[in-house]
């Protein structure tokens, strides 16, 4: 578990795994990310499913479009559901990540709509997307659009039927 306070590192270069606690917890918030401006590599955040309605405006704070990062793993803990869950299309909008970005991995995303900006152009960089566990998505946004993607790796995606027509 990170502690709260991680915001006052200001140059910190590198956090390979940022574990989100429950509400509540005094454990740190993902909006303390926002003021590391110096951030990049590969950074992995965790437990996702710990953004709450509540607290979604940590996720809009954490401000990783302006992260250097390279590689980005986005990871919700696939909690039993029979359902999706709306709320995480939300979190994962505001999890936007920099245009520089060439690896990408949305894990346990309970939603059935992935983000407008995974299908757009600005992530021009994108070489590798992984999608996994997103249970209850059953269509793709125009990966097509994406010019440097390489690699496609997509696992337990049960409820899939289609992929944008720009593919």
């Amino acid at each position: 578990m990170i502690p709260s306070g991680i915001h006052q590192l200001t140059n910190l270069q590198s956090l390979s795994t940022f574990a989100l606690a429950n509400a509540g917890s005094g454990s740190v918030t993902l909006d303390e990310i926002n003021d590391i401006n110096t951030l990049q590599g590969e950074l992995c955040i965790m437990d996702l499913q710990n953004i709450t309605h509540d607290r979604i405006r940590e996720s809009r704070s954490a401000n990783l479009s302006k992260k250097k990062l390279t590689r980005l793993e986005l990871v919700w803990n696939p909690l039993p559901s029979y359902k999706s869950i709306p709320h995480d299309e939300v979190v994962l909008e505001s999890l936007q990540p920099h245009n520089c970005i060439r690896q990408l991995v949305i894990s346990g995303f309970r939603g059935l709509n992935f983000s407008s900006w995974l299908g757009d152009r600005s992530l021009f960089s994108l070489q590798e997307l992984e999608l996994c566990r997103c249970y209850y998505t059953d269509h793709l946004p125009p990966l097509g659009q994406l010019p440097n993607l390489k690699q496609l790796k997509l696992m337990s995606l049960w409820k899939l039927r289609t992929i944008g027509p720009q593919f």
